[in-house]
């Protein structure tokens, strides 16, 4: 609980794709407060302060400030830097994130590689999310994107085999999408779902190599795209494709 002079601040925050609600209890003074909630995804609204408790729902992923001041007394700084800033935050949200990795505007340059020869994970023409060791292949991978080439599969690719180690002590659950011109999970042509305690080494040149099939025929010269979901410091070394 934030405080500055009679006023007060909370910030609930939802990390899940599920709603959320309940009630929070507030050790404010016996004074009668008033309260307004800003929210990343609705405009503000007023909240009812009764006994000290706060009602609140969440859509997913949704962040509010629940600002509590004395009743008459709300200090117009603090309101208008609230309304400000939540203004800006829910704009955002229908606004293209600059951020983002964009296929169109993160083209490839290079030329037509054999997706059947290793392929050095540290090579790829775009990185992001992971970094590149001195000798080659990425470390400290963590829901990355990478971008791995142009490449000619032909008509003969069956699959993909990948090279990696996950360090112990970072167990988390995650999936490795194998997927062509674009990210999306419509573009995805191979999938390899890895659970907590899957890999693990206090080695961090302890490589393993594990294959996926394709769920999707492909062809031909393709952009191809690795994408890491959920993985907690995954080191990859090189990928190949498989016929």
């Amino acid at each position: 609980l934030w405080k500055l002079e009679d006023n007060y601040a909370l910030i609930i925050v939802n990390t899940s794709d599920k709603k959320l609600s309940g009630s929070l209890k507030i050790n404010l003074p016996k004074a009668k407060y008033q309260a307004i909630c800003y929210s990343s995804f609705a405009d503000k609204q007023k909240y009812d302060v009764n006994s000290n408790i706060i009602n609140y729902q969440l859509a997913p992923y949704e962040n509010q400030i629940i600002y509590f001041y004395l009743d008459g007394k709300c200090n117009d700084k603090l309101e208008k830097n609230f309304d400000k800033s939540f203004n800006i935050i829910r704009k955002a949200v229908n606004e293209e994130d600059p951020f983002a990795f964009n296929v169109k505007k993160t083209p490839f340059k290079g030329k037509i590689l054999n997706p059947y020869n290793w392929q050095d994970s540290g090579k790829s023409y775009y990185i992001s999310g992971a970094k590149k060791q001195p000798n080659g292949g990425l470390y400290w991978i963590a829901n990355s994107i990478i971008g791995a080439g142009k490449y000619d599969f032909g008509t003969q690719c069956k699959g993909f085999e990948i090279e990696l180690v996950r360090l112990a002590g970072f167990k988390s659950n995650g999936k490795i999408r194998f997927c062509l011109n674009g990210i999306e999970e419509k573009d995805t042509i191979a999938q390899i779902s890895v659970d907590s305690n899957t890999l693990l080494s206090k080695n961090t040149k302890d490589w393993k190599i594990i294959k996926t099939q394709l769920s999707k025929e492909i062809s031909g010269v393709q952009n191809l795209y690795l994408v890491f979901e959920g993985f907690s410091f995954c080191n990859v070394k090189n990928w190949r494709a498989i016929k």
